[in-house]
């Protein structure tokens, strides 16, 4: 069983990776961007920041995924 952490990021941070990295990704059909996609669309809310449960797996494919867009990965870090 996968341990699951938390990442509590803005709407707007959450919106902007599914939009511009994962979605667009995920539609070249690769298993590992589609679960992450599957994950990244039943977020948790909690007052101004969503919660996405991801597992050490995601994680890397979602930094992978970072990697390839730098100039939205240094905008998301502020």
């Amino acid at each position: 069983m996968a341990l699951l952490e938390p990442l509590w990021i803005s709407e707007g941070a959450w919106e902007a990776l599914r939009e511009q990295v994962i979605a667009p990704e995920a539609t070249r059909a690769e298993q590992d961007v589609r679960e992450l996609l599957e994950t990244w669309d039943a977020p948790q809310r909690e007052a101004d920041r969503v919660g996405v449960f991801i597992d050490a797996e995601h994680a890397r494919t979602l930094a992978r995924l970072l990697d390839s867009h730098p100039a939205l990965a240094a905008q998301l870090l502020g």
